[in-house]
C-alpha cells in the first residue's frame, strides 16, 4: 500500500503538504501549482489510492467499491432512473460488492463538490450532465480518483458517448422516408454540445436533400412534458400545421408527449396531418403507450451506463490510465406517429 508519506518522500516536500493538497486545501492554502504538480505526479506515479475501507466498514458497509454518480438534477432529473438501472443490472452480474452513492448538483457548479479533490469518500466518480463550465473546471484539476464521463467529450477524462451527429441525420432520414417535407423542429431552451450538433445535423441532412430549415421553423421550449404541450398549443393557434408544417421532430420524448397531448385535444391527425419523431431519453414506455404512440431515436442509456462502470473498474482493478472514448450507435423505432409508409 502507497502512503502519504511515500508520496511526500517522492515529491520532496512534507508530509503535511501532501496532506493538504490531498485534502483539497491547496488553494486555501496558498500552496504554489508547482508544489501542486509535483505532488500529483508523484500520486501518479506511485499509482496512490486514497483508502476509503476504514470508513466503510465505520458505516457498516463491506463493498470492493463505492461509485459515485454525478448528475445534475434539472430536467433530466428524469433520466437518471434509466442510468441508475444499468448500473443496478451490472451490479448483478458481478462477484464485486459495489456501492453506488448519488451527488445531485447544479449544472455550471461542480467545481462546489470538494470530495473530487479529496478522494476520501469513494473509489471512482461517473459525471453525468457536465456543462461547458463544468468540463473546464474538470480539465483544470487534478483528481485522485479515476472519472468517466457520459456523454461528454474530453482529452483528460475516458467518456462514454452517443453518436449526435448521427442522431440528427437519423432524424432528418426518417421523416423524408415516411413522405414529409416540412419538417419542424422543437428544442430544450437549455443547450449543450450534444443537442447543438443533433440540431445542425438534421438541418444540414434536409438541406442536403433541398428541404430547408429557417428560424422559423425551430422553437425552444422546457424540456418537459408540459413544455412540449405548450409549445403545442402555439403551434395549433398559429394555423400553420397541415400548411408550412408537416412534422415536427422533439428534442425529447417528454417534448413529444406533451406535444401529442395538444395535437389530440386539438383532433390533429397523426401520423396522417402531421408526423412526431422524438429522441427517445426517458422512460420508453411513456413514448410507446401514448396516443398515438411516438416514433423515438432510441438512446441506450442502460448500456451506456454499464459501460462507463467497466471502463471504470479497468481503471481501479487494472490501474488503467489510458484515455477511451467509447461511442454508441443509435436507431429509430418506428411507431404510428410517423408510420405513413413500410421501412
Amino acid at each position: 500500500m502507497v502512503g502519504i508519506k511515500d508520496i511526500a518522500k517522492k515529491a520532496g516536500v512534507s508530509f503535511s503538504t501532501v496532506s493538504i493538497i490531498l485534502n483539497g486545501r491547496a488553494e486555501e492554502r496558498k500552496i504554489s501549482p508547482g508544489t501542486q504538480k509535483k505532488v500529483m505526479d508523484a500520486v501518479k506515479e506511485l499509482q496512490y489510492r486514497p483508502n476509503i475501507s476504514a470508513k466503510s466498514l465505520k458505516e457498516g458497509r463491506n463493498s470492493s467499491f463505492v461509485i459515485a454518480l454525478f448528475w445534475s438534477f434539472d430536467f433530466r432529473k428524469a433520466m437518471a432512473s434509466r442510468f441508475l438501472s444499468g448500473l443496478q443490472d451490472k451490479k448483478k452480474n458481478l462477484k464485486d460488492n459495489i456501492d453506488i452513492i448519488v451527488y445531485p448538483y447544479q449544472s455550471g457548479q461542480l467545481y462546489k463538490e470538494k470530495s473530487l479533490l479529496q478522494g476520501n469518500k469513494y473509489h471512482a466518480a461517473i459525471i453525468a450532465n457536465a456543462s461547458q463550465e463544468d468540463l473546464e473546471y474538470l480539465e483544470s484539476i487534478n483528481t485522485l480518483v479515476p472519472i468517466v464521463l457520459y456523454n461528454r467529450f474530453s482529452d483528460k477524462y475516458s467518456s462514454v458517448n452517443l453518436d449526435d451527429r448521427r442522431i440528427g441525420e437519423a432524424a432528418a432520414e426518417h421523416l423524408m422516408e415516411q413522405g414529409y417535407k416540412k419538417p419542424f423542429l422543437i428544442t430544450s431552451a437549455v443547450n449543450f454540445p450534444g443537442a447543438s450538433l443533433r440540431r445542425k445535423a438534421f438541418c444540414e441532412r434536409l438541406k442536403k436533400s433541398g428541404i430547408q430549415i429557417t428560424e422559423q421553423n425551430i422553437m425552444f421550449g422546457d424540456d418537459s412534458v408540459g413544455g412540449g404541450a405548450e409549445c403545442g398549443r402555439m403551434l395549433v393557434e398559429s394555423g400553420r400545421i397541415g400548411q408550412s408544417i408537416d412534422s415536427i421532430f422533439c428534442a425529447s420524448d417528454a417534448l413529444g408527449i406533451g406535444l401529442c397531448y395538444e395535437l389530440n385535444q386539438a383532433r390533429i391527425r397523426m401520423p396522417e396531418e402531421l408526423g412526431v419523431l422524438a429522441i427517445g431519453n426517458g422512460e420508453p414506455q411513456y413514448s410507446q403507450f401514448c396516443t398515438p404512440s411516438i416514433s423515438v431515436i432510441n438512446i441506450p442509456m442502460e448500456q451506456m451506463s454499464a459501460t462507463c462502470y467497466e471502463l471504470l473498474e479497468k481503471k481501479i482493478k487494472q490501474g488503467h490510465d489510458k484515455v477511451e472514448r467509447v461511442l454508441f450507435e443509435t436507431i429509430v423505432l418506428p411507431r404510428e406517429s410517423t408510420k405513413k409508409h413500410k421501412i
